[in-house]
């Protein structure tokens, strides 16, 4: 085997950045001294943690990986040794004040102090942590090594920096030195599932064709997506939910299709459910739109037991909305603008249940946005009807306050409505009434997004911000169940992590703090409410079957 070592100059990364590091298989910054190349060897750290490239950072290699972390895992900005910035608002590396020696004395030390600093003479025994990395690779609880440091890691910092990924696996006996360092990253779930996202192709490419829809699904860690049919042609016939498949089979996201339940969407005669069924259509629902003629969901509730097939039914009344642009209640009020009641949501919502009641169908609600909704679908799953819903994360994290400075964004359908809205429906979620968290994923093009507020089109794009938004909001636990549950509902095989079974997994990191940035968005329109909002952790990307897509941000 041979092993091609390149020497590189940290000064250099400074200048010229870290395109020079793309070819490695792994990085070690060595010890040293002095402020020379800091920012270059801090700079590499964070190329080799987001690029998932082995690091072995050795005395000051490790200083920096520390120095690294809480600047961009902790959101410690400033973070510095004291060695090169005596400054410092968050010293997470400093010079040793206070030195117990062997014989339990306490030797004081300041900058005057010999070079010698901390050093021990000698091989020292270091305690390695169980279930780390080091203590698999040197499989023992001890090591043995020389000891020379004046700078050591703050213990100040111990908490902050485990909680955003930081493991120490290394410690001096007396527990008061930490040695070895680890960050504590990957994570791997079953695939995430969204059942409630838009792309434009076809008819509407320039919102986002479906490769890059898809693209930005699985770097956002979604194995599956339900497509609804917001497109020109709508999706209603046989040929429209063929071509969508025949065309996506190679991606790592499985595109799954929600097909229209009326024709054309013009609310008036069924679409051939069946047909499209047969073709690969798992839900039928006509996007955005009141199905006015009570009758053709009846008919459709019917028909569709037949196959084991599932109606979507989006609750809007636009006979209610009165042209409303938002929520109505005390905002619309001091902005001076039309209200869209909650009552137009509850009211065909009602209706509809009791239509479910009747047939005995099966009936999938793909978002709330109201108190009042989260009662109604409480009250049906009491009666045993056959019932699922959704909720949008953007209704989980903001209330109309959000729309005092007109940020078209924040303009979408339902509407962003009050702060006891957002309670019940956060409390919908945990306790089970609400099955399923959506993004309501909707790309619109400049020209449709960038008016006044009132003129300008709903909806806000959300797929690269669903994970790392709800992690700021709930515990990791709640957010994976929210985000793996739901294939069943729509026939989507679930996989689980068995020796055998095709692999269908997401790829994560709880780890880091943060806000979105516009870098971080894939998709082509960058109509996203989520920008500025703070976040946690990052994905990796996700695996399903032999397919693989992983970022390189």
């Amino acid at each position: 085997m041979r092993l091609l070592l390149l020497v590189l100059e940290s000064q250099d990364i400074e200048k010229k950045g870290v395109e020079s590091l793309k070819s490695m298989d792994g990085i070690v910054v060595p010890g040293g001294f002095g402020d020379r190349g800091i920012e270059g060897k801090i700079s590499t750290v964070r190329y080799a943690r987001e690029n998932d490239i082995p690091y072995l950072g050795i005395c000051l290699g490790m200083q920096v990986a520390i120095i690294e972390m809480a600047r961009h895992l902790a959101n410690l900005e400033s973070a510095q040794s004291t060695e090169f910035d005596k400054t410092t608002p968050h010293p997470v590396i400093a010079l040793i004040t206070e030195w117990q020696e062997g014989t339990g004395v306490i030797e004081e030390r300041n900058e005057q102090s010999d070079l010698g600093g901390s050093m021990r003479l000698g091989a020292q025994r270091i305690n390695l942590a169980k279930n780390s990395l080091i203590r698999k690779i040197y499989q023992n609880d001890s090591i043995q090594e020389r000891h020379r440091h004046r700078y050591e890691f703050n213990n100040k910092y111990k908490s902050v920096l485990e909680k955003n990924g930081l493991v120490i696996s290394g410690t001096s006996v007396d527990g008061t030195l930490v040695e070895v360092i680890e960050l504590k990253d990957l994570h791997v779930s079953t695939g995430w599932f969204d059942p409630n996202v838009s792309f434009g192709e076809p008819g509407f490419e320039e919102r986002e064709t479906l490769e890059n829809g898809l693209l930005t699904a699985s770097k956002s860690g979604f194995t599956h997506v339900l497509l609804n049919p917001n497109t020109e042609p709508v999706l209603s016939s046989h040929s429209d939910v063929s071509f969508l498949i025949r065309n996506t089979g190679a991606f790592t996201t499985k595109l799954h299709v929600g097909s229209a339940l009326s024709k054309n969407s013009e609310g008036k005669q069924m679409a051939p459910l069946y047909d499209m069924h047969k073709a690969g259509s798992c839900a039928f629902g006509d996007f955005n739109l009141p199905i006015s003629n009570p009758n053709l969901l009846r008919v459709a509730l019917d028909y569709i037991q037949g196959f084991d097939g599932i109606i979507q039914a989006y609750p809007i009344d636009n006979s209610l909305n009165n042209n409303g642009v938002i929520n109505e209640g005390i905002v619309s009020t001091n902005l001076g603008l039309k209200g869209i009641p909650y009552i137009s949501e509850t009211a065909p919502l009602s209706r509809d249940l009791q239509l479910l009641e009747y047939t005995k169908g099966k009936l999938h609600i793909p978002y709330l946005s109201s108190a009042h909704s989260v009662r109604l679908i409480k009250r049906a799953k009491e009666k045993g009807l056959n019932v699922s819903c959704s909720v949008g994360i953007a209704h989980l994290l903001y209330t109309d306050n959000e729309l005092l400075d007109f940020n078209p964004n924040y303009k979408i359908l339902p509407p962003l409505r009050s702060i006891e809205d957002q309670k019940a429906l956060r409390e919908g979620l945990l306790d089970g009434t609400i099955d399923m968290v959506t993004s309501l994923h909707q790309p619109i093009n400049p020209e449709l997004k960038d008016l006044d507020f009132v003129n300008s089109m709903p909806g806000s794009i959300g797929l690269e911000a669903v994970f790392k938004v709800l992690q700021n909001q709930f515990p990791l636990e709640k957010v994976i169940s929210f985000l793996t549950r739901g294939k069943n509902r729509f026939g989507i095989e679930e996989r689980n992590f068995e020796l055998g079974s095709s692999a269908d997994l997401t790829l994560f990191t709880p780890f880091g703090s943060s806000t979105l940035d516009y870098d971080e968005i894939y998709s082509s329109s960058k109509n996203c409410m989520f920008v500025g909002n703070p976040t946690k952790g990052a994905v990796y990307g996700c695996i399903r079957k032999d397919k693989m897509q992983l970022n390189t941000k």
